[in-house]
């Protein structure tokens, strides 16, 4: 009965409202999703919000003016802010930002293997399945951030020969070209966060991640309250396409050798920008998509993300994104409150169908398909750029990966995570307990977190580590990546500590504490709720892999971050969070 209530999801006004003339009545479900957005899910617009954006913008565009009159790559560049903050879909705090860099001066040097100058009137939209490989006019373009005046001159002359050598097609060395980009970014930036007194840097990734050179900096606020600022900075190229009042296009690449880079896909920032930002922030469809991000981040799975520390959901924001726009595209008048339940279930339906069309091509004995276009033809597609919504952008270029590598391993177990919170938000809908129910779920996924953060599960958790195998391959400290360049060591420590499923332990040996990170959490599994016992109980091995992480001295470096691989072990007899109160209070 539950499944033909979902199935029937669009269809949910004439549900619950029998009476014609009382169809446009919120029901119990839009009223309770509403004060979720207003309360979990809001968007963060209080004082220190503005003043954390005004600074950073202002930081910014003065990092982008230094960065300009320094080095040719930069000349005449503009920034453009994007991402949740000026989408107005951010939840929780004011500490994420996304800028991109546009780079004309790049873009003139561009051109195609043929030798003839890259423009708009040849590029053909559809090509965002194949990687586009373009070469500079002169081979001197980037030598200069290459081989600043801030390095040793010995040392410059050996890049350049290092250069040389490498300077055709894709080559080993060109992750010291991201690596030069990097250090000049943070240059310029950190001369500009010594101006704004409640600034500061505390560290960034040494190579970019994907395409996107992270910086981690720290706001201080009139009442001495510490708050961490991610900023992400992407560099593109942009070209004009279609119509003359059409959105700019934006190309995304990699530094390939000193005279190569390589566009493997597009930015759809621009147009998502243009159809959610006029929405006001009160909006149905706002309101819609940050209650959606909340449910999401809060009752499924989590992976950690080893480059920025940070757990995301396995329905990431572009999938969740892509399947929202594709809902408001083909919505023909405006979303009014007694809709906000109806839609949230049917984007949430869109996403169990992907899931179900991937499990049944995994399970099918029928050859892969072999071109991302025909993979696109059997999923949901982002408006714009027609990309399928469960397989990651990156891969898309490569035809031979992309069907078959797509973000779920296992999809039956996200879709039977995505089934359950459609039952939770059915029952708030359909039943007079359901609210209750679901809101007393929440403080015990809080509470769960505030368990793992304060110490509770160190000791336990320390014994596991101490019972490992000395002499595994896969044992800690066998395996460490130098992936951060750290300023300021507590502050980082600080940082590291506010993961939401990371545990802090003082192995023996040890000065200071580090963290210990599951690589995947699955919050169902931890959850002692009557609702839940068939998601435990079907789950298979509980074993889950963790990485432990530390700060130290190393090298020419003044900090950076070592990760130790440490083997699987069964989290769940450790760590368990209590009944959730509605459960408890029933309880037979």
């Amino acid at each position: 009965m539950r499944r033909n209530l979902i199935i029937e999801c669009g269809m949910a006004s004439k549900v619950y409202c029998e009476d014609s003339a009382t169809i446009a009545c919120p029901n119990q479900l839009d009223l309770f999703l509403t004060e979720l957005a207003d309360k979990k899910a809001n968007f963060p617009d209080g004082e220190n919000a503005q003043v954390i954006q005004e600074e950073l913008n202002q930081i910014i565009q003065g990092t982008l003016l230094d960065l300009s009159g320094k080095y040719c790559l930069f000349h005449n560049a503009v920034v453009q802010q994007g991402g949740s903050m000026v989408e107005g879909t951010k939840i929780g705090q004011a500490d994420e930002f996304d800028y991109v860099f546009i780079l004309p001066a790049l873009q003139e040097q561009l051109l195609w293997k043929n030798g003839k100058a890259f423009c708009a009137d040849d590029y053909d939209i559809n090509i965002q399945s194949t990687k586009l490989i373009l070469s500079m006019k002169e081979l001197c373009f980037m030598e200069d951030i290459l081989c600043p005046d801030w390095c040793d001159q010995e040392e410059n002359e050996q890049r350049r020969r290092d250069q040389l050598i490498f300077k055709d097609g894709k080559s080993p060395w060109r992750d010291e070209i991201s690596a030069m980009v990097s250090a000049a970014i943070h240059r310029s930036l950190l001369s500009q966060v010594k101006k704004f007194p409640q600034w500061q840097h505390v560290a960034r990734l040494k190579y970019p991640s994907g395409r996107t050179y992270l910086q981690i900096l720290k706001f201080t606020d009139a009442d001495g309250s510490e708050r961490f600022v991610s900023v992400d900075i992407c560099l593109a190229i942009q070209i004009s396409h279609g119509t003359p009042d059409s959105e700019p296009l934006q190309l995304l690449f990699d530094f390939w050798s000193i005279n190569t880079i390589s566009c493997s896909r597009r930015s759809e920032s621009p147009w998502e920008l243009s159809k959610l930002s006029s929405l006001p922030l009160d909006s149905v469809e706002k309101r819609c998509y940050r209650v959606l991000k909340y449910l999401i981040q809060t009752f499924l799975e989590s992976q950690l993300d080893m480059y920025t520390m940070e757990y995301k959901a396995v329905i990431t924001t572009y999938t969740l994104k892509t399947l929202f726009l594709k809902v408001l595209i083909e919505s023909e008048e405006k979303w009014e409150l007694h809709q906000l339940g109806q839609k949230t279930l049917k984007i949430l339906h869109l996403i169990r169908q992907d899931l179900e069309t991937l499990k049944n091509k995994k399970n099918s004995s029928d050859p892969p398909m072999e071109h991302p276009l025909q993979v696109s033809m059997n999923y949901s597609v982002h408006p714009r750029s027609a990309e399928p919504a469960l397989f990651p952008r990156s891969k898309l270029f490569n035809s031979r990966k992309s069907s078959s590598e797509p973000i779920f391993k296992q999809p039956e177990a996200i879709e039977d995570q995505v089934f359950t919170l459609i039952e939770l938000l059915l029952m708030v809908r359909d039943t007079d307990e359901g609210r209750q129910h679901i809101l007393s779920q929440i403080k015990a996924i809080e509470s769960l977190k505030i368990l793992l953060k304060d110490g509770t599960h160190q000791v336990s958790v320390m014994e596991l580590l101490a019972d490992r195998e000395k002499g595994s391959k896969i044992g800690v400290y066998n395996n460490f990546l130098l992936i951060w360049h750290i300023m300021e060591r507590e502050d980082f420590k600080t940082f590291m500590r506010m993961s939401k499923f990371g545990i802090s332990v003082q192995p023996e040996g040890k000065q200071d504490d580090c963290v210990v990170f599951p690589k995947t959490f699955s919050i169902l599994k931890y959850l002692n709720c009557s609702l839940f016992k068939k998601d435990s109980e079907s789950a298979g091995s509980n074993s889950v892999e963790l990485m432990e992480m530390d700060v130290f001295d190393h090298g020419d470096w003044n900090q950076v971050v070592c990760w130790n691989v440490n083997e699987s072990v069964d989290l769940r007899s450790i760590v368990s969070g209590e009944f959730c109160s509605f459960c408890a209070a029933h309880k037979k």
